[in-house]
């Protein structure tokens, strides 16, 4: 007779119908189902047998080797299992190949990985008979006749996903059907379920240790406490199995069927944060491919159809902590990890320059976790060597997907540590922190940290990506005030010694940025369109959408609009290639300029309509979002549509990017526009559009666009309120802490220094106007920010 599956056996539709086909077919005598402990082994195989049992007229025969302690008691309760009474030991086999040789029967041998010398005994059964084996087992039996189907977790929900959507997965419903069990009343928080699936990598057992402690704990409690300590997921239940009664005895299960050198390098390999290449582990925990092979047999390494592993998460952090074991062998696991990075994103940010340069920019996303743990490493070091080799192509990268709020926060060193680097290396950290400050419209620290840089170079010394540095600082010339002529000719004493063709891309660029902002527009176009040409050469497509941009905007201005829009059009379908969504929303906002110069207002209000859905769609900054918003003001006054123009003047006069963030003239102009428009609106209308102005974010103001409403104020209190808005990360991080997160966790769940997170908490702590997580969570709710 069958055990009985488990009530709770949830999902695995797809993994059934696999192993099914697999069993189904003539060829397939003997069906391993692999998979680390607690992944749901014995379950699938009996949903299996249950679904095949008619193919199979004498059943079903169930062989639960849990309790051998040795293999040579395999034959002997097969036997029993079979019905088959012996008195003679030694011709046990030949009397089980007799008795199978009549028979049609399924046989499932649970947990064979413990007695693995009785495969050549189980080979011999099925070489004499046509039986049909299916075995679970954390380890392959390696034979010619295997089939081998490796048995992952259940589905995970999407970080993204609604809660309606989050309570269909197959992960979530194990949890909130297993606490219902000890807690009638228990009310699923499914977003806390969802990252408590996640963390345990949708292991069945995992989720059922944790659902368990509902009976004592909210979800919240449960999520905390796993978040502290992986070994909080155990239980004390009469009929869990031993091996099955916490993590750590599942982990030791599969830690104890290792040799002492597939442990060495099995721990090793818990150093990668994701998918990692069979270079790598060799490179890094002296991996060949036959240990890469052991380990995979044993349901410790998973392959994906590119040919790169991963271990469980789980598996991955109980490995861990045996690393950690050792302080010498983390050590330099850790500086052969972050040598090994340091190399590829330097290889990686070559290609970023040229023509590989989106399969660069895969290649990075790939391992893009992994390259910011080196970074991190080698800044805990304070390794200058390594730091230069990852801070160019990590911050590239990180640009050219509209990402630079990472770049800030990685840049953003402790003092410490910063003091400790050379001179060269602080130099470089602050031009790049400048250039990511300017775009990010901290203007004022970000002209500071690019002077800073320049002052602690010389032109010999000057990194190669100097002049792309020094874009943004090269449009602040009020800022940089008398100092901003220093800059102009550091970039032209650079371009005179250089012969490197995409160095000089680049600081023509800048030269052409230096000309535009000063009105010599016939320069301008000069340097821009050598710039790009230099680009165009070396099949840097991004580097050209940089050039294009502002060579579009002064065609536009000397009526060669034809020209400005080719080049808009060019430029953007390369941006949104790329996923720089920022580039392209730039560039949109740009081509919706030159369409209202030739008083085409529909069909700007039309391309501004796209930028706004782009910027809805991907959460891009809310100060690139301000000059689109200053675009469709011009065209609302065009259109004479006065209390539309003042609603959104007036909001981005008092909106923290712009005060900050736009340059002085710019500033100016709005308050000029405002006074242009007043005389032509009644005063309560001028009165309702200012305060209504007042009482919106610009994200409302996004959404209104896009469904062509307009919000009026309101009683409750909303984010608008704030004297400056939250930035994107900040608002990541406070939702973070409304969910109970403490700082140590909110920094392994963003992959960032716990440094960061407590001066974004600070940030946000401050905002809000607050001065603890629990008076920052109440107002997170009071605001709607969460």
């Amino acid at each position: 007779m069958l055990p009985h599956t488990d009530a709770l056996f949830i999902g695995r539709s797809t993994d059934l119908a696999t192993c099914r086909e697999l069993l189904s077919a003539d060829r397939c005598r003997l069906l391993t189902i692999l998979g680390i402990g607690g992944i749901g082994k014995t379950q699938l195989a009996l949903q299996l047998a249950d679904t095949v049992r008619g193919n199979f007229s004498d059943g079903v025969v169930f062989v639960d080797l849990q309790h051998i302690d040795h293999h040579a008691m395999v034959i002997p309760t097969l036997a029993d299992a079979l019905g088959i009474d012996s008195a003679n030991h030694d011709l046990i086999q030949q009397e089980i190949i007799a008795y199978l040789q009549h028979q049609q029967c399924l046989i499932i041998l649970d947990n064979f990985e413990h007695v693995l010398e009785a495969t050549s005994a189980i080979n011999n059964i099925l070489m004499a008979t046509t039986t049909k084996f299916i075995v679970t087992s954390r380890v392959a039996m390696r034979l010619q006749s295997e089939y081998l189907f490796t048995l992952d977790g259940l589905e995970l929900p999407d970080t993204n996903q609604s809660n309606d959507a989050i309570a269909t997965v197959d992960s979530v419903q194990l949890f909130i059907k297993t606490a219902q069990q000890v807690r009638h009343d228990y009310q699923p928080d499914l977003v806390r379920i969802a990252r408590i699936c996640r963390i345990v990598d949708g292991s069945p057992l995992a989720i059922k240790l944790a659902a368990v402690w509902a009976k004592m704990l909210d979800t919240e409690g449960i999520l905390q406490e796993i978040e502290r300590c992986i070994n909080f997921l155990q239980t004390d239940l009469r009929d869990v199995p031993e091996r099955h009664r916490s993590i750590n005895a599942v982990f030791n299960g599969s830690w104890n069927l290792l040799t002492d050198d597939e442990r060495d390098v099995f721990r090793r390999l818990a150093i990668f944060r994701d998918w990692f290449t069979r270079d790598a582990a060799q490179a890094i925990a002296g991996a060949s491919l036959p240990m890469m092979m052991a380990l995979s047999d044993k349901a410790l390494l998973t392959v994906n159809d590119d040919g790169r592993y991963r271990m469980h998460t789980l598996i991955q952090q109980l490995a861990h902590d045996k690393l950690e074991e050792d302080d010498e062998s983390l050590h330099n696991t850790q500086a052969l990890h972050g040598q090994y990075f340091a190399d590829r994103i330097t290889e990686f940010a070559q290609e970023l320059r040229g023509s590989r340069q989106k399969e660069a920019l895969d290649a990075i996303s790939a391992v893009i976790q992994d390259i910011r743990a080196g970074w991190f490493w080698a800044v805990s070091q304070a390794h200058d060597d390594l730091i230069q080799q990852y801070i160019f192509g990590m911050t590239l990268y990180y640009q050219m997907r509209s990402r630079t709020q990472d770049v800030l926060e990685l840049l953003s060193l402790d003092s410490a540590i910063s003091e400790a680097l050379a001179d060269e290396t602080q130099a470089q950290l602050d031009l790049l922190r400048g250039w990511s400050l300017i775009i990010l419209l901290y203007n004022s620290d970000g002209v500071e940290a690019t002077w800073r840089g320049i002052q602690r170079l010389t032109i010999e010394n000057a990194p190669s990506w100097i002049g792309m540095s020094l874009i943004p600082a090269i449009n602040q010339p009020e800022l940089f005030a008398e100092r901003y002529e220093s800059m102009v000719d550091v970039v032209r004493r650079i371009l005179e010694r250089t012969t490197d063709t995409w160095q000089r891309a680049w600081l023509l660029k800048a030269l052409g940025e230096y000309h535009f902002v000063g009105g010599d527009y016939e320069q301008a176009v000069r340097y821009l369109e050598d710039s790009a040409s230099h680009f165009k050469r070396i099949n840097d497509r991004w580097g050209e959408t940089w050039s294009c941009g502002n060579l579009g905007r002064v065609y536009a201005m000397t009526e060669r609009y034809r020209e400005a829009e080719d080049i808009y059009d060019y430029s953007i379908a390369i941006c949104e290639d790329i996923g720089d969504y920022n580039g392209s929303i730039d560039l949109l906002n740009k081509k919706a300029e030159s369409a209202l110069q030739q008083g085409d207002c529909q069909r700007a209000e039309s391309i501004l309509l796209d930028a706004i859905q782009m910027a809805h769609d991907f959460r891009v900054s809310e100060g690139n979002i301000t000059y689109v918003l200053y675009t469709l003001i011009k065209l609302k006054m065009t259109a004479e549509e006065y209390e539309t123009a003042i609603f959104y003047l007036q909001h981005l006069y008092h909106n923290a990017y712009v005060q900050r963030g736009w340059r002085d003239p710019e500033i100016q102009s709005l308050a000029d526009k405002l006074a242009q428009i007043k005389p032509f609106v009644a005063d309560d209308t001028y009165q309702r559009a200012t305060s209504r102005s007042r009482e919106i974010s610009i994200r409302d103001i996004v959404r209104d666009l896009l469904s062509d409403t307009v919000t009026m104020p309101q009683e409750d209190r909303t984010a608008s309120q704030l004297i400056e808005p939250l930035t994107e990360r900040e608002e990541q991080i406070l939702r973070l802490i409304t969910v109970g997160l403490t700082n140590r966790q909110i920094a392994e769940e963003l992959t960032l220094a716990i440094g960061t997170v407590k001066t974004h908490a600070h940030h946000v702590y401050t905002k809000l106007g607050v001065s603890n997580r629990t008076e920052a969570t109440a107002v997170a709710h009071d605001l709607n920010l969460v």
